[in-house]
């Protein structure tokens, strides 16, 4: 039985350092995103980028807040009420 919980605990802890790692990935594309144009890394990406900046905030700052909820919150019965709330709001 002890084995068992074991491997719960160790499946919970993987969970949770995956949506942490998650949420910093995505904390640093959003900073990337945001400051590509001033840094000119990529000499190709125009001005017009910018215009695209605030669906991508939305984007990033959405899979930031599921895996925040995730990270404190993840019970079996969650996942799929809040999939299902997700893609409902589309």
């Amino acid at each position: 039985m002890a084995t068992q919980s074991r491997a719960g605990d160790s499946k919970r802890v993987g969970k949770r350092i995956g949506y942490a790692v998650a949420i910093a990935c995505n904390v640093a594309l959003l900073v990337i995103a945001n400051n590509i144009l001033d840094w000119g890394w990529l000499p190709w990406l125009t001005e017009d980028f910018a215009r695209v900046l605030p669906v991508m905030n939305v984007s990033f700052g959405a899979s930031i807040a599921a895996n925040a909820v995730y990270l404190l919150y993840d019970r079996p019965g969650f996942r799929p009420v809040q999939n299902s709330a997700c893609s409902s709001s589309r």
